[in-house]
């Protein structure tokens, strides 16, 4: 039942994904992906851009990204992939580096999410797209402290305050399980 569950919500979710990025991911792009994570965000992106285009993506566990980036092997090669471990909050790039950077359901794990969307705005190119993509808050997700309803809304409530005074909202979406904020720095 369980196992029902989650193919059936990951499958949403990649559909989504694919419906998201198939319109805010440009060609030619140089793509920051915020937490590798397990991979699914990952695969997504990488079906969506040509070998024009790169994303670098970060974690900042080593290990976890010796594990799940063998499925990437192939994209790493052709060039297409980059893992670095690093942090959200001291992003090692330099400013207006990147036209794209993707955060799918990182932000409520970040313990400074003000520091973060600093960082990722940083090194966002002018007219570069932000996308956030996260956990609705809902009593579903309340299996720890991180996914507690009450976290989940307060990451929410600051990723808005944060992109309505330097950005500019190009679309966004509040579904069951997920929203998301698509955002321009101007």
């Amino acid at each position: 039942m369980i196992h029902k569950l989650l193919y059936k919500t990951l499958n949403r979710l990649s559909s989504d994904l694919d419906k998201i990025y198939g319109e805010y991911l440009d060609d030619e792009a140089l793509i920051l992906e915020i937490s590798f994570g397990f991979g699914l965000n990952t695969y997504v992106t990488l079906s969506r851009i040509n070998e024009r285009s790169r994303l670098i993506s970060i974690d900042l566990s080593y290990e976890n990204i010796k594990i799940f980036s063998r499925f990437f092997v192939d994209k790493f090669y052709e060039g297409l992939l980059e893992f670095i471990v690093a942090d959200a909050k001291n992003l090692p790039f330099r400013e207006g580096s990147f036209n794209v950077v993707v955060s799918h359901t990182t932000v409520h794990h970040i313990d400074n999410v003000i520091k973060a969307l600093k960082e990722m705005s940083r090194v966002l190119k002018n007219n570069g797209r932000m996308i956030i993509i996260d956990l609705v808050p809902s009593i579903f997700f309340s299996i720890d402290s991180v996914h507690r309803k009450e976290n989940l809304l307060k990451s929410m409530m600051k990723i808005r305050r944060y992109i309505d005074k330097v950005m500019n909202v190009v679309d966004e979406k509040i579904g069951r399980i997920f929203y998301y904020v698509v955002a321009e720095k101007s």
